[in-house]
């Protein structure tokens, strides 16, 4: 097949996979778009880079994500926020209430806070014009329009794509306003966010102030959107395996028996782990790998790739097939994750794999153990009886609608 005039190939074989993630200076980082989203983003960044150049940034990065422990209290905060909203409408709404919406906006919430260093409070006034709101916009537009997103019709003037592109310009403008006012007063930023870490790099001169905005729009994308679906499935698999929760719950409240969690003992916390990996082996939000193309005739587990073609890997059939995860393949399983063997090992591609695997898994993983460590130590999370998930063909994502959950209080023995 070919992908806009180029030779492609859609793989779902793990050997040709994890040849293609290991060889990433034969098979490099490709886009041939003009769009929305690059404008957004930007190419020069950790994602898009290639070579001597995706070193340089990594290596500028990988501190930031080294101080993970800084992020949690924020997101302490903002899950507990998200807590007593739901606790709210859990009273109003006995038969069921949607998390869709809630958890977004959460999660976008951790993003101002931890990337940015401001708090928006977007749970509670998300509707006003503010940055998390035009990143917002800008989202739910390439979900739902994504060929015109990238690049197709992207210059089109229908009113939606107006919106999006006014959007963008927003926040570009929001971000470059930010660099200036914390390179004037230094002192009025947070030291512990990561644009903190951004801007000293600026001032250094080991980035371009291009180059930082680019991470930061790439943070913003790799932060929110995968995270806080996952926590939707995560909730949708638990109350569909209530014996698992019930597991889940018990080692938490042996674990945390207070209120006050450490971020050594979260951070080890493996049993959340493995429920979050299965999650993202069900319903992984990517559900392909793309913009891999080789840089030169090459050889991989005996298929032959002529220079400039492209590579799909198909994560959703590799996660999810019996040859590699055996007959219980579709159910919701997280002890799989106790003792996975090579193969599973180099077949769960959720973040990515090889040396480019995605650096802000960290930080979703402390976020998502934060949340359902406070979560269940509440509730107990059952299926609203009128509930359904339909996905979204975007990002692979439940629908909110009818996507509800019940959240009865833990009576807390004394």
């Amino acid at each position: 097949m070919s992908v806009f005039g180029s030779p492609a190939i859609v793989s779902s074989d793990l050997q040709f996979t994890v040849g293609v993630l290991k060889e990433y200076n034969n098979f490099q980082k490709h886009n041939t778009f003009s769009s929305m989203l690059f404008d957004f983003m930007g190419k020069n960044n950790v994602v898009f880079s290639n070579g001597s150049e995706w070193k340089h940034h990594r290596t500028i990065i990988n501190p930031s994500f080294g101080k993970i422990s800084l992020f949690m209290e924020p997101m302490s905060l903002k899950i507990d926020e998200f807590i007593d909203v739901i606790e709210t409408r859990a009273k109003m709404n006995e038969n069921g209430v949607t998390v869709c919406d809630d958890i977004q906006k959460m999660t976008l919430d951790v993003l101002g806070v931890c990337v940015l260093g401001e708090d928006y409070h977007f749970m509670s006034r998300g509707d006003e014009d503010n940055p998390l709101c035009w990143y917002r916009d800008i989202v739910q537009f390439a979900s739902k329009y994504p060929m015109r997103a990238l690049g197709i019709f992207n210059k089109f003037p229908f009113p939606s794509t107006n919106k999006a592109w006014k959007a963008v310009t927003k926040f570009n403008n929001y971000i470059k306003t930010l660099f200036e006012q914390h390179t004037i007063n230094p002192s009025k930023y947070n030291k512990k966010s990561l644009i903190a870490s951004f801007i000293d790099a600026v001032n250094n001169k080991s980035l371009t102030y291009e180059e930082a905005r680019n991470n930061i729009t790439v943070f913003f994308l790799a932060g929110h959107e995968t995270t806080s679906i996952s926590m939707q499935y995560i909730l949708y698999n638990l109350s569909k395996y209530p014996e698992y929760q019930k597991r889940l719950r018990a080692e938490i409240l042996k674990q945390f028996p207070g209120d006050n969690l450490d971020y050594e003992s979260v951070k080890d916390f493996e049993i959340i782990t493995n429920v979050v990996n299965e999650t993202l082996r069900l319903f992984s939000p990517i559900t392909f790998l793309p913009g891999r193309i080789s840089t030169e005739d090459s050889e991989v587990n005996g298929w032959f790739i002529p220079k400039g073609t492209q590579i799909i890997i198909n994560i959703w059939n590799i996660h999810h097939s019996k040859e590699l995860w055996g007959e219980d393949v579709n159910e919701f399983n997280p002890d799989r994750f106790e003792n996975l063997n090579k193969m599973q090992k180099s077949a769960f591609l959720a973040f990515g794999g090889g040396a480019r695997i995605c650096l802000g898994q960290t930080f979703s993983l402390l976020e998502q153990k934060i949340f359902l460590i406070k979560l269940l130590k509440k509730f107990e999370v059952s299926w609203a009886p009128d509930s359904s998930l339909e996905i979204s063909p975007a990002f692979y994502s439940p629908k909110a609608e009818n996507f509800k959950f019940i959240f009865k209080p833990i009576e807390r023995q004394s």
